[in-house]
């Protein structure tokens, strides 16, 4: 292999990890004009312009992957990566399918579940965003993330009580979120209005 693309992916790796995202592109693109680009950094490639807002080129790369070249093991990942894409254009139905495939890949961890559930909520359809989110509590993961979720969904239905509760169980995981505290505070709030009425 050559030390050029050596230190160019090298380069990528430490960027992406780093959360800079059109470096990243652009270190992953200098790489590929040395040397073809093995799935899992055209994988990477596609979801960092995704994320920096260049979806066409995103969706291009995406399409550059073929299911024979992923390892079985991973397929969840480019499923978890297009279904992002698909709700980042508003096409929520092929972002839920992604999602769903990404679940089916990886059923034994949150993140798969907490990415279709968020799709159904964009998809203003929180109720089976909760189906999801319930299921996601049999599994192993960032379970404070699925409680979070929880809250956000019961809060968009006016169910208060639901929400405190799983902003509660949120916060029993991680205490110093602010943000989930300052979500707790909100619901604890409109019971108190809703108990005045």
């Amino acid at each position: 292999m050559n030390k050029d693309f050596n230190e160019l992916i090298q380069r990528a790796k430490l960027a992406d990890l780093e959360d800079r995202p059109a470096e990243t592109v652009e270190l992953i693109r200098a790489a590929s004009v040395i040397e073809p680009l093995s799935a899992p950094l055209r994988l990477h490639l596609a979801e960092n312009l995704r994320i920096i807002g260049r979806f066409d080129e995103a969706s291009e790369a995406f399409g550059t992957l073929k299911d024979t070249e992923v390892p079985p093991d991973t397929s969840w990942l480019v499923h978890l990566y297009k279904g992002q894409l698909y709700v980042d254009l508003g096409h929520f139905d092929l972002g839920i399918s992604s999602f769903q495939n990404a679940v089916l890949g990886n059923p034994t961890n949150t993140g798969p579940y907490i990415f279709l559930a968020s799709a159904y909520a964009r998809d203003r359809k929180p109720e089976k965003a909760i189906e999801v989110l319930l299921r996601a509590l049999e599994v192993e993961g960032n379970r404070d993330e699925v409680f979070v979720n929880l809250g956000l969904n019961y809060r968009t239905l006016g169910n208060y009580v639901l929400a405190k509760d799983a902003f509660t169980e949120a916060l029993k995981i991680s205490p110093d979120d602010e943000r989930t505290q300052h979500r707790l505070n909100d619901v604890i709030g409109a019971l108190k209005v809703n108990q005045q009425k």
